[in-house]
């Protein structure tokens, strides 16, 4: 539960900061001109989420449309960013999104592998995930 509620409070710290300068518009939930990036390095320095974590956040708010409209394969690619640099957060979501085939084909042996690294970081969610996956 603490994974999700860190990943849902750093979403809504980069959300916010995209509102902020402009890029989100809160009403329409849609991105303006600019780039995520710019989003990420910007809540980075003025919102102090962290680099692994703003990344994740951007995952997440892709795989739930905050900001925009569900985009998984884009989610995907964030949390790429954050697991290949062993984030446990973003190795767990990777778990999920290859388990489930949202924004990817879905792999079995792929999230077996991810929850594997995220649970040897102590995510006990993955630990979790993989225990019930593994048993199937």
């Amino acid at each position: 539960m603490h994974d999700e509620l860190e990943q849902r409070d750093a979403a809504k710290q980069v959300r916010g900061f995209g509102e902020r300068i402009g890029y989100l518009e809160p009403s329409k939930k849609k991105s303006s001109a600019g780039g995520v990036i710019a989003l990420v390095l910007g809540a980075v320095a003025a919102v102090g989420v962290g680099w692994l974590v703003a990344q994740t956040a951007v995952g997440y708010m892709h795989a739930h449309g905050l900001g925009g409209p569900v985009n998984d394969a884009e989610a995907v690619q964030w949390y790429l960013k954050a697991a290949a640099q062993a984030y446990r957060v973003a190795q767990h979501n990777l778990g999920h999104m290859y388990e489930s085939g949202r924004g990817v084909e879905k792999d079995l042996e792929a999230a077996l592998l991810w929850y594997r690294a995220a649970a040897a970081g102590k995510n006990t969610h993955a630990a979790e995930d993989l225990q019930r996956l593994s048993a199937k």
